[in-house]
């Protein structure tokens, strides 16, 4: 039995999955949830050699670009996936993770059991990925490893609740080591010195590639230079080249390392909004001459507060130089505020631009939308935000404040949380401070 019943394949129904558009669909329609382990190799094999490096390529099946995935949804009683973060100012985000509860009654996720068909694979990074098939298009909602496999017994219960724990391939990404020295050379964008830390073959020289299907990589505006450090994370490594330009990296929700630009990662750049969902109380918002589809919220949480204000903000460039900008009439109003952000940037005059950049987005504390909960059922724009979104991406929210004031907020995802039972799927997403244009009108002086 279908762990999510679907409802959606019916006559006149259109989905294009590559542009998010829809025909024919109601309220009764839902998405078929499924879980999937990897049929193939896993990271800790029997010939391991722990006097080196583990690979993150070919040798670590858990990267294989198409996988073999086994359905193993039957007994799931419930999935919450989390990815992101809530302090957008880190700009790299934690590891993903997911937390899947199984009914097993007949003890195939224990790992002693030798007649169980997963035997042998009920252990750590073993590949797994959880997929919605909605409107005859599969679309992952996590790909990672697992991590941890806890078995609950309780007397005189027919099922033991088995917990599992997994987490996404960011966590590759932070075992993982680089020699900085030898990656890259000085006058490269940010787009290759992030392609090559990821082909980087590590300090002992053995690690493969990241596989080519699993990266997506923006052009970089920033040039950075050599890195005089030896020995980093390579997870470090690459939020340095992110910082260099102020774009953003993470992992995708299918496994995929994503490099954001300036200008993708800092939504209405030039004052230009172009959300991918929208919110508000009915099923459709107006803005300007166009309607939209729009999702029915649950819960909406704003805040106005100095979490992420910034009215002084210093760049490090490649050498320890500061260059920064300040804006003293914030300052005067607020207090000083500072930000300090560390890249492989050439000079302080480099420095100082990308300090004015990150500012105009920083300086003063607005009203903005924090988190937004919804049930995937309430509306088809609900299910679709639910199923498609992914961090980095924005989202349109009206509501009608008691008194008749009506407010709107702009806000980029930075975390995406889903819980799943068999009852009901709720999506909460937790926003970055909104979209800033830094380019309308300099404001402050440099330091």
């Amino acid at each position: 039995m279908a762990f999510v019943t679907a409802t959606y394949q019916q006559a006149g129904v259109i989905y294009n999955s590559l542009d998010h558009t829809y025909n024919g669909f109601t309220t009764a329609d839902k998405p078929v949830v499924r879980v999937e382990l990897d049929r193939g190799g896993y990271l800790y094999e029997a010939d391991y050699d722990y006097e080196f490096e583990a690979s993150y390529g070919s040798a670590a099946a858990i990267l294989d670009p198409i996988p073999d995935w086994e359905d193993i949804t039957a007994t799931v009683a419930s999935i919450r996936i989390r990815r992101g973060t809530e302090n957008f100012l880190i700009r790299q985000p934690e590891a993903g993770s997911a937390t899947i509860i199984f009914e097993d009654p007949d003890s195939r996720f224990l790992p002693t059991n030798t007649g169980s068909p997963y035997f042998g694979r009920i252990e750590p990074a073993v590949g797994i990925r959880v997929v919605a098939d909605w409107s005859d298009a599969e679309t992952v909602l996590f790909r990672g490893m697992t991590q941890k496999w806890q078995q609950n017994f309780k007397a005189a219960q027919e099922n033991t609740e088995v917990v599992l724990t997994c987490t996404d391939f960011t966590q590759l990404l932070y075992n993982y080591r680089i020699d900085m020295t030898t990656v890259g050379s000085s006058g490269d964008n940010t787009q290759t010195r992030v392609n090559d830390i990821l082909s980087d073959s590590g300090p002992n020289g053995l690690r493969p590639a990241w596989p080519l299907a699993l990266r997506n990589v923006s052009t970089g505006y920033s040039q950075v230079e050599q890195d005089s450090a030896e020995i980093f994370r390579v997870l470090d490594a690459l939020k340095l080249v992110a910082d260099s330009e102020w774009g953003f990296s993470f992992m995708a929700k299918d496994g995929t390392f994503t490099f954001l630009n300036r200008l993708e990662a800092n939504p209405g750049i030039g004052g230009i909004a172009n959300p991918d969902y929208f919110f508000g109380e009915a099923s459709s918002v107006t803005i300007g001459p166009d309607t939209e589809p729009a999702g029915r919220y649950e819960m909406i949480e704003t805040q106005s507060d100095d979490d992420t204000l910034a009215n002084v903000v210093e760049v490090v460039d490649a050498f320890g130089n500061i260059g920064g900008w300040k804006y003293t009439d914030a300052i005067d109003t607020q207090e000083e505020r500072v930000l300090q952000v560390n890249t492989l940037l050439a000079d302080t005059s480099a420095a100082q631009t990308l300090a004015l950049f990150i500012l105009q987005g920083q300086y003063q504390p607005l009203l903005r939308i924090r988190r937004l909960g919804f049930y995937n059922s309430s509306t088809i724009a609900a299910t679709r935000a639910a199923v498609l979104s992914e961090l980095a991406e924005e989202v349109y929210v009206r509501n009608t404040a008691p008194g008749g004031v009506t407010v709107q907020f702009f806000g980029t995802i930075a975390e995406i949380e889903h819980e799943i039972n068999r009852d009901f799927w709720y999506t909460t997403f937790t926003f970055s401070p909104g979209e800033f244009d830094p380019f309308a009108s300099t404001v402050g002086e440099p330091l």
